[in-house]
């Protein structure tokens, strides 16, 4: 198994296994050897053992990229020890390892109630000290306080008033496509209009948000300032309620979206 269970993307874990010695006599040390998704990633010795008797090693690795893998451990990798039985020196098991997710709640701030003031709130997408992944908590200036569960780890916030009426929704944007979704999902819930997801957009993009068509409905869109997928840096995609899709360059690597962006 591995510590964490469920690494983030390029974070360092820690890989065990745990060697037991079912034959009648004592055995030598040996070494285990450690594998992610056939790969060869290092190995690991332990002591000699007697009949029955467990041992565990382990392995430093560091997190592939997000999505599921598989990792295997092979005791006595290089045939060390005379055994009446080989054929159960392997063990392998699936991890879900995801994306790299913010290093706190993000903050979101639009009028979640309706009476004309700017409300705040933050996002815990990975679920923190207890909390269920995607927990939202807003403070709104009439209503107070209350909660929401929409979201999953690696996701990013997006806030706007996606169905016009005047009231902010929320939702969350999956650039890299985590937990099996595709990349560039959307997922909206809205305050007349309920749920509805889209798919527009593509790993290494941040998402935008603003009525950008002057309608009146606020609409979402994202930026790719490092040019990923062979697309110019600087890139914005537009998707809006009344002129469709649109899509400039302006901006280069290193810079972040203002002004419309709703993820700080």
């Amino acid at each position: 198994w591995t510590t964490p269970a469920s690494p983030t993307s390029g974070a360092s874990c820690v890989f065990y296994a745990t060697v037991r010695n079912q034959g009648n006599a004592s055995s030598g040390s040996a070494s285990v050897g450690f594998f992610m998704d056939g790969a060869y990633i290092g190995q690991q010795s332990h002591g000699g053992l007697s009949p029955g008797q467990t041992g565990m090693v382990s392995r430093t690795f560091t997190a592939p990229s997000a999505g599921s893998h598989t990792i295997m451990a092979e005791a006595d990798l290089i045939d060390q020890i005379t055994e009446s039985i080989e054929g159960n020196n392997t063990r392998t098991e699936s991890i879900f390892v995801q994306s790299s997710p913010p290093p706190d709640t993000k903050r979101a701030t639009a009028d979640f109630d309706g009476d004309g003031i700017s409300d705040y709130g933050c996002y815990d997408a990975v679920g923190r000290y207890g909390q269920l992944p995607g927990s939202w908590y807003f403070m709104t200036s009439t209503d107070g306080f209350f909660t929401e569960t929409f979201g999953y780890p690696g996701t990013v916030p997006v806030v706007g008033d996606f169905d016009g009426d005047g009231i902010a929704d929320y939702g969350c944007y999956d650039a890299a496509g985590n937990c099996g979704q595709p990349a560039g999902s959307w997922y909206f819930m809205t305050s007349k209009n309920g749920f509805f997801t889209k798919t527009f957009g593509y790993a290494g993009t941040v998402p935008i948000a603003g009525d950008f068509d002057g309608d009146g409905t606020d609409d979402y869109g994202c930026y790719d300032a490092a040019g990923n997928c062979g697309q110019p840096p600087g890139s914005w995609y537009l998707m809006q309620s009344t002129a469709g899709f649109e899509t400039k360059t302006f901006g280069y690597a290193g810079t972040v979206p203002v002004g419309a962006v709703i993820t700080q």
